[in-house]
């Protein structure tokens, strides 16, 4: 759990820095190892609050090319907007935040918990195409020659004869 305490907060710009263990976030994937780090400004005006922070995570993952686990530091950035409003925060519907963004609290909160928000971001920086960084500059084709589609359209496995395949050749196609 992630919290940031806001008693007692007068207006004005204060940096922060949050460290909490990855498992003790509810709902993280499991790729996340470690510690989780935020580091940030928090910013009060009025009624307002802006958390303005960066994410910082250990994540264990596999690389496409070579099949070896590696790890490598996810980031992401962090930016959300409260507003101060104890009488609005029990009229509103008990439901999601609304699409603009503004997350209603209560005057009496001590803390804001923004494990929600820094699960969801870490999981959406996640790295689509987990490549080691010691395989970077290597392609698929130079780590495994033996699997190489170069090789298969050079030495061919089946005669053409014998190839599921061999029957399409001799389709004939009619353009209007």
């Amino acid at each position: 759990m992630i919290q940031i305490m806001i008693l007692g907060l007068q207006e004005g710009v204060y940096p922060f820095s949050v460290t909490s263990s990855s498992q003790s976030i509810e709902g993280i994937l499991p790729e996340f190892i470690g510690d989780t780090q935020i580091i940030g400004t928090i910013k009060r005006q009025g009624k307002r609050i802006l958390i303005s922070a960066e994410a910082l995570c250990k994540a264990l993952l596999l690389c496409d090319i070579s099949g070896e686990e590696f790890t490598d530091i996810v980031k992401a950035q962090i930016i959300l907007h409260y507003v101060i409003d104890t009488q609005l925060f029990y009229l509103q519907p008990k439901t999601e935040n609304d699409d603009e963004g503004e997350i209603l609290i209560r005057e009496e909160d001590t803390y804001i918990d923004i494990s929600d928000e820094v699960r969801q971001q870490l999981a959406l920086n996640l790295p689509m195409k987990r490549i080691s960084p010691l395989h970077s500059q290597t392609s698929f084709e130079d780590l495994y020659p033996e699997r190489s589609t170069e090789k298969q359209k050079t030495e061919p496995n089946l005669p053409d004869e014998t190839s599921p395949w061999a029957a399409l050749k001799d389709i004939k196609i009619v353009e209007n």
